[in-house]
């Protein structure tokens, strides 16, 4: 995850670096897996190039590429307790 990923992941879940509620780990592939500590569920996310095709396909009303990303991603978090 390189340092823009970190702050979108940051962003959108409200998890940080600096409180050790998010940690890096480079293993050379774009992905993030959350853990909720108390259910013991997780979910592993991985970035590829048809999330952004999606996005288009299910925001449209939400103008900007970048926009609509955000509103998916943080949509999708809130509807699985990540927000």
């Amino acid at each position: 995850m390189d340092r823009c990923t970190a702050d979108a992941v940051a962003y959108v879940t409200g998890v940080k670096l600096g409180r050790r509620s998010l940690k890096f780990m480079d293993h050379g592939i774009m992905a993030a897996t959350f853990l909720n500590l108390e259910t013991g569920s997780s979910y592993r996310i991985l970035s590829t190039e048809e999330s952004r095709e999606l996005s288009d396909i299910y925001a449209p009303e939400v103008s900007g590429k970048g926009e609509r990303q955000i509103s998916l991603y943080r949509a999708w978090g809130f509807m699985h307790g990540l927000s």
